[in-house]
């Protein structure tokens, strides 16, 4: 059968539920197209929904590499996905060796992002998140330090940074780089509800 009429078939299956089906279905699409993204985005959704987390994020990996035609929320939203992926599984790993490999992963992905899209917060934002909940504390720090580096003199850059320290308990500091953001942008309400 046509591989096109078996994507829908998959997807179809998929979004009834039928995840075993649709499972078996984008195994044998797998074979015939390996390098397509659309098998390795149905096989992530379906690894997702059966928290199956390592293979989940090596079919977002092979859907990123497939380079197909993609707006920057698409680039965004899956860069995201396979960091939170990454995060889950050094969260869940039960070894040192795993948890490692998992933030080497989760590093990589956030240097490709920030190849891709040089100037965007969130990925701060997230990176700080994960490297803090890792225990990594200083290395947080320096990444979120390039949110200011970028642009020294805009707010947003101090409020991504705010924002994480507050969210890490170090309200004093949060406080001070809100009140900064303050300075530097007195038109914009966020840093004054912050203080």
């Amino acid at each position: 059968a046509d591989p096109a009429g078996r994507l829908e078939v998959a997807q179809l299956a998929l979004a009834l539920g039928a995840t075993d089906r649709a499972a078996k279905l984008v195994e044998g699409l797998m074979q015939t197209l390996p390098q397509a993204e659309r098998p390795h985005r149905l096989a992530y959704q379906i690894a997702v929904t059966q928290n199956r987390l390592p293979e989940a994020a090596t079919h977002l990996e092979a859907v990123l590499a497939a380079g197909g035609e993609t707006t920057l929320g698409e680039l965004r939203a899956d860069h995201a996905e396979l960091l939170g992926l990454y995060g889950r599984q050094a969260e869940l790993a039960s070894d040192d060796a795993t948890r490692n490999d998992a933030l080497t992963a989760a590093l990589a992905v956030g240097a490709r992002w920030r190849a891709l899209d040089p100037d965007h917060n969130e990925l701060d934002r997230r990176m700080a998140r994960l490297l803090l909940t890792a225990g990594r504390a200083e290395e947080a720090w320096r990444y979120l330090s390039t949110a200011i580096e970028r642009h020294p003199y805009d707010g947003a850059g101090y409020l991504v940074v705010g924002d994480a320290q507050a969210e890490a308990g170090f309200a004093d500091q949060a406080l001070a780089t809100f009140r900064q953001a303050l300075v530097l942008d007195q038109t914009n309400p966020a840093p004054r509800l912050r203080v």
